[in-house]
């Protein structure tokens, strides 16, 4: 099957459904990895799903929590965000 596999905000690349998960697998965290499906998937195909832990994700981008930069909070980039008001709050206030 034809997938595009590539960081969530990268050009992608055409391959086939296992040699992207070859590329989860060999992939240092896979953070920010996705796969596109190029069709889609009957019921009857998906023989397991996989829940991860809450605390999976990011909520600005792979690497927020390690990089030591702040997400910016101006209120373009904060708009519609979750729980924004402090971080708005504190770039209003620089």
């Amino acid at each position: 099957m034809p997938v595009s596999v590539g960081r969530y905000n990268e050009e992608h690349i055409e391959t086939t459904a296992g040699e992207a998960v070859r590329m989860f697998l060999e992939h240092a965290t896979g953070l920010g990895l996705e796969v596109i499906f190029s069709c889609s998937i009957s019921a009857k195909n998906i023989t397991r799903i996989y829940t991860p832990d809450q605390v999976t994700g990011w909520r600005y981008y792979p690497e927020s929590h390690s990089d030591g930069r702040k997400p910016c909070g101006c209120s373009y980039c904060q708009r519609g965000q979750i729980k924004n008001r402090k971080l708005r709050e504190a770039y209003d206030a620089e």
